[in-house]
């Protein structure tokens, strides 16, 4: 039966406490997030009933409400018929906010528009270098050199990409942000490859300049120095040259502050992120590829994945490929085999539906979290075998050095392409292993039908 998504929206804010309540809403691929101005005025019960809503988390300083892949249009019908103030960063409400609530949701906001981009682009770099390491492919045909420009434009664009999606977050124009990064990673005046290259602002003020393209943290910094400048002016300077003057003394003066200061500050701080964590995973990979795999998820539950994405980027920027998705590759497979063993073993009709059609979404497009809130989690020992066999996976990829050279997206579709990638076939066995193991533990011990509650019967 087909849903009713307007009237699930209204159900949604109604439970919420109604459009006044809410600050602002976004999503994901699964999860409606929203950010309320008063959380007791959420009937957090009722709203866990409202019929397509999976499950309701509170993570980040959000209410992330579990739809499924049917999210976007339950979030349009909000967007259209539904008036929300999207006033995100007023002080009082950043006051209610913990540090680490606002960076979950700063990440988030600026990532979660461009992550379908990432994920298209990640597979068809996947593709490509796999099919040249295997030498079906030549990496100097006509074919792989048009096809491996549109993989990796977006990629080296990357903050431009960004600096729009900052721009939406932190509230402010968008092309007069575009002004400053772009200029930032103009050509004339990005290094070569070793060169050293030092310009002397004002005729007096030394700059080495570094080549921005491809990097992650200085553009989202870069536009939230932009907003505040922005707003800075717009206050001093009177209304009839705000026009002109607002705008101009703005990029003048976040400029040359990008390129002196912000930029090699986040620069760096990347490029020490990157490599402060190989070091951690080189100094005992085993150990810590299996705490990750145990954790992961538990962190993908409460949304927090989110926070990790940047180390992923900002890994492809700094060394050319990341090597911390390829650990928690077996997450993934692991709740398709427990998700799977259920729909097998229940014969409880409605179970059945909910259970076939979470892990087709699984199987088929890397959608897990409908298996993981509908089903693994919901019945509690599926959910610990899968926290179990990705923890062994994430100690199997410890000895694979694999290398992902986008953001890939993990489904029994995309497993070919993952699996001729460097240390792929680590990626093929820790894939199956997690998949089939699961899937049995959970089918003999981890479910039965008497675990179904009486309400679900």
């Amino acid at each position: 039966m087909a849903k009713n998504y307007d009237k699930m929206a209204e159900d949604i804010v109604s439970r919420i406490g109604g459009s006044d309540n809410i600050e602002k809403v976004m999503h994901c691929m699964t999860r409606l997030r929203t950010i309320i101005k008063d959380e007791e005025k959420v009937d957090m019960e009722m709203l866990k009933q409202v019929e397509g809503v999976i499950d309701v988390i509170v993570a980040g300083g959000q209410y992330q409400v579990v739809i499924g892949t049917s999210v976007s249009k339950v979030y349009d019908v909000i967007v259209k018929k539904i008036s929300i103030e999207q006033q995100t960063d007023s002080e009082v409400n950043d006051q209610k906010k913990n540090l680490f609530s606002m960076l979950i949701d700063t990440i988030s906001g600026v990532f979660l528009p461009i992550i379908p981009a990432l994920g298209a682009v990640g597979i068809l770099k996947g593709v490509l270098v796999g099919l040249s390491t295997l030498g079906v492919m030549s990496t100097k045909s006509d074919t792989y050199v048009i096809l491996y420009a549109l993989a990796s434009a977006f990629f080296y664009f990357l903050p431009i990409a960004l600096t729009i999606s900052s721009a939406e977050k932190f509230k402010v124009n968008k092309f007069i942000a575009l002004v400053v990064v772009t200029a930032m990673i103009y050509p004339d005046i990005i290094p070569e490859i070793g060169e050293n290259i030092i310009y002397h602002i004002f005729g007096f003020v030394p700059l080495k300049m570094i080549d921005y393209t491809s990097t992650v943290i200085p553009p989202i910094v870069v536009v939230w120095m932009i907003s505040k400048i922005y707003k800075l002016f717009k206050k001093v300077i009177p209304e009839v040259l705000d026009m002109i003057l607002t705008p101009l003394c703005t990029v003048l003066v976040a400029f040359p502050l990008a390129l002196l200061i912000v930029g090699p500050a986040t620069y760096y701080t990347g490029v020490w992120m990157a490599q402060a964590y190989q070091w951690v995973f080189n100094l005992a990979p085993i150990v810590a590829c299996g705490i990750l795999g145990l954790i992961w998820p538990v962190v993908i539950v409460f949304g927090l994945h989110w926070g990790f994405l940047p180390i992923a980027i900002q890994q492809i920027s700094t060394f050319g490929y990341d090597t911390f998705s390829p650990i928690t590759v077996a997450s993934n497979f692991a709740t398709m085999g427990a998700c799977l063993a259920v729909f097998l073993k229940t014969k409880n009709r409605k179970l059945k539906e909910v259970s076939g059609g979470a892990a087709f979404s699984a199987i088929i497009g890397g959608i897990t979290e409908p298996a993981v809130y509908g089903v693994t989690l919901k019945y509690k020992k599926p959910f610990i075998f899968c926290c179990v066999f990705t923890c062994i996976g994430g100690m199997i990829m410890s000895f694979a050095n694999a290398q992902y050279p986008g953001i890939m997206t993990v489904s029994f579709l995309t497993l070919p392409s993952l699996a001729i990638l460097p240390g792929g076939i680590y990626v093929l066995v820790t894939s199956i292993f997690a998949f089939v193991g699961t899937g049995l533990v959970t089918y003999f011990f981890g479910f039965n039908d008497k675990m179904i509650g009486l309400e679900e019967k």
